[in-house]
């Protein structure tokens, strides 16, 4: 018989949904996490993977120093931190715990690998198995992309799309099962991209380009009718003018560009900025403490 192997993990637990906070916290620091949201407490919880019970209590130290950065920026609501030794079987279990399926928009539905769903002839289904980083889609950021990209397909019809900052790749698969074709999708993350494509492999490779890119470095193979950017207000602020470059610009047509991972009191700011950039801000949507932007140039 083969031992199960050990982990020694952090365990870092929040009031509130902090799906985003911790992601762009835990990705900065370069180390192996998961994130898990509770969607009947509305608790999240980080869970930060490490070799030794020395190492856990080194990357401890790191965490609290790096959440203080952070501080200035996002809403970080006071943080419990625990150490303890787990099995991957007992990580795995957590999982099923805190993961179930949901439905983000009218013809898209998020499941987990585990879980059985039988869809109704107008739905899609997105599989995940989320693996110990990234999102499960469940962030209301994410989810209000989702139904932009859903209201928006019936308009656009079989388009290319630009994912930028795929993270897990969820918008990137929810594209494809709405006939956007083809998509292209870059992370400055490696394991992202990494996650991104295991995640469309389902689908014909002809049909995806996913790359590892900076958003400033990113060089697109064309412009686009359809832009996708979940990402923090700050980083969509400082380079507004580089995603505006990405919307075709053709006077025959209109393109339309999604902002997410906006804070509900940064919003304004956004705003103006793109407007600032001759965009016109045609929805928003509102889940928990963010808020989401759809807008047309």
């Amino acid at each position: 018989m083969i031992a199960e192997e050990t982990l020694f993990v952090i365990d870092i637990h929040a009031e509130g949904d902090c799906t985003v906070v911790f992601q762009e916290i835990f990705t900065a620091l370069d180390i192996p996490f998961s994130i898990t949201h509770n969607t009947e407490s509305g608790n999240s919880k980080c869970r930060v993977y490490c070799q030794s019970e020395e190492e856990a209590s080194d990357e401890t130290d790191k965490i609290k120093q790096e959440v203080e950065k952070w501080r200035e920026t996002l809403p970080i609501p006071t943080l419990s931190f625990t150490r303890q030794s787990i099995t991957e079987n007992e990580w795995v279990d957590k999982w099923k715990d805190n993961f179930h399926t949901f439905k983000p928009s009218p013809h898209i539905v998020v499941k987990p690998t585990w879980e059985n769903y039988i869809p109704n002839d107008n739905e899609f289904v997105l599989e995940l198995d989320p693996g110990m980083c990234f999102g499960t889609g469940y962030h209301g950021t994410t989810q209000a992309c989702i139904d932009f990209l859903d209201t928006l397909s019936s308009e656009l019809g079989t388009v290319p799309l630009l994912d930028a900052g795929c993270g897990s790749g969820i918008l990137s698969m929810a594209a494809l099962k709405l006939g956007y074709r083809p998509i292209y999708a870059f992370d400055n993350d490696k394991d992202a991209v990494d996650i991104t494509r295991k995640h469309l492999g389902e689908f014909s490779k002809q049909n995806y380009n996913v790359i590892h890119s900076e958003l400033q470095n990113y060089e697109p193979p064309h412009s686009f009718p359809l832009v996708a950017a979940n990402i923090l207000a700050p980083v969509l602020i400082e380079n507004a003018e580089q995603l505006v470059s990405f919307l075709d610009d053709s006077n025959d047509s209109e393109s339309y560009l999604i902002l997410s991972g906006i804070l509900i009191k940064q919003y304004p700011e956004v705003k103006e900025v793109f407007e600032g950039l001759g965009l016109k801000e045609v929805e928003t949507k509102v889940i928990d403490n963010w808020k989401s932007g759809c807008f047309v140039r």
